[in-house]
């Protein structure tokens, strides 16, 4: 599951990177393959075996996929809206609306990661399991 989130949070980051590129617009093709990853994990969580007959784990990477896919869904969705207006539309409200929905973005991707990042230090204390550092 761990892995599997790695791959959603790259995607993310790649996104966000995206933006800078004006000339290629590879931001429209990561959007998808994000939403597409997200769409994968949400229909294939379902099959991931319990822990010791406990779903939570399972059921609690469910909830933060389902506020990745809202976040895609929606507040991405606007942000690529917004981005893709011609130069004659993109005021300086369109920019602070564009960077607005961007931090609310955010502040929702954050959140959620905290609250899965203690999940999993409860079930790694429960479990006995030792966390380690993905950039280690």
């Amino acid at each position: 599951i761990i892995n599997q989130q790695q791959k959603i949070v790259q995607l993310f980051n790649k996104l966000d990177s995206s933006f800078a590129d004006t000339v290629n617009q590879s931001f429209k093709t990561i959007y998808q393959e994000l939403m597409q990853e997200v769409e994968h994990q949400l229909k294939s969580i379902d099959s991931f075996p319990d822990f010791d007959g406990n779903n939570q784990f399972k059921q609690e990477y469910k909830t933060l996929l389902t506020v990745y896919q809202d976040v895609v869904k929606n507040d991405y969705s606007k942000m690529i809206d917004l981005y893709t207006l011609p130069d004659s539309l993109y005021t300086q409200n369109v920019k602070d609306d564009f960077l607005q929905t961007n931090k609310i973005a955010n502040d929702k991707l954050q959140e959620a990661l905290n609250r899965f990042i203690e999940v999993q230090k409860q079930f790694a204390s429960k479990y006995k399991f030792n966390l380690q550092d993905q950039n280690e």
